[in-house]
């Protein structure tokens, strides 16, 4: 993400989370990046929401209920 977004704009942080959803439970190891320095909302990239839409798919296959993804990513995140 640095390269995409420029040096300094994301803290990377690799934590262990606890999973549970209806069909599995465990643990797993994300990882996720936190913009420190833009605050407003704004337009995703284009080459990252095949990504994004394949994670999406993922949490669904694994038991995310889909009013989690339309609550909280697909206003962000529209489907490719």
């Amino acid at each position: 993400m640095d390269n995409q977004e420029g040096e300094g704009y994301t803290k990377r942080y690799d934590l262990k989370l606890d999973l549970l959803t209806p069909r599995k439970v465990g643990s797993i190891k994300p990882l996720i990046y936190i913009d420190v320095n833009r605050k407003d909302e704004s337009a995703p990239y284009e080459e990252m929401l095949v990504s994004w839409n394949s994670g999406i798919k993922d949490g669904l296959e694994n038991g995310i209920p889909e009013d989690y993804f339309e609550k909280y990513l697909r206003r962000f995140v529209p489907p490719t």
